[in-house]
């Protein structure tokens, strides 16, 4: 399974965000982006930044379930609770190439509503090679047609705290596109 993805995998071109752009919408979710940030858009996956993806960046991930099974997961996706997510979500930031995480420290592991589905809340910390501590939020759940996640990720120093609102502002307004007829959650919690 792909939960996590640091960055979009096609090649694509920064688009600036907008005050009539901000409405973000594809196939599978959609979500009101900040204002003046930059957007790549790619595959399943979008990147926005305001300063830089080095300096902070929200990445909204999907994937489908047919892709997010594998042969190694003992449970159905779609069969797993949110602290089950959340482990394979953290298993994998672990192993990936991405990111210097020998250092990852988890702050915090909560479940949360998001759009009406039950998910799952992470705060982690970890350093990099050169000492540059850096946290990270995500936000993730699961429902009949894939796993969705919401990351953020910044230095502590600064930019963290910073952005921190423009983060809990895209989750508070993501609602996943209603498929093959079902009714989405109505009344998100907000982080």
């Amino acid at each position: 399974m792909t939960l996590v993805l640091s960055a979009c995998t096609t090649p694509a071109a920064w688009k600036s965000i907008d005050a009539g752009g901000s409405q973000y919408a594809n196939e599978y979710y959609t979500a009101i982006l900040p204002t003046g940030w930059m957007m790549k858009d790619a595959d399943d996956t979008l990147m926005i930044s305001r300063d830089g993806p080095d300096l902070q960046r929200i990445v909204i991930a999907y994937v489908s379930l047919e892709e997010a099974l594998s042969d190694e997961d003992k449970k159905s996706v779609s069969e797993m609770l949110p602290s089950e997510l959340a482990d394979k979500f953290i298993s994998e930031l672990k192993s990936s190439q991405d990111f210097d995480l020998p250092s990852l420290t988890i702050l915090s592991n909560e479940p949360i509503t998001i759009a009406g589905h039950t998910g799952f809340k992470l705060h982690l910390m970890y350093s990099t090679d050169k000492g540059l501590r850096i946290e990270m939020l995500s936000v993730g759940f699961v429902d009949e047609d894939g796993v969705y996640s919401i990351s953020y990720r910044a230095p502590a120093l600064h930019y963290f705290a910073n952005d921190r609102d423009q983060f809990t502002s895209v989750v508070s307004s993501f609602q996943p596109r209603e498929k093959t007829g079902r009714k989405l959650g109505s009344d998100p919690s907000f982080l």
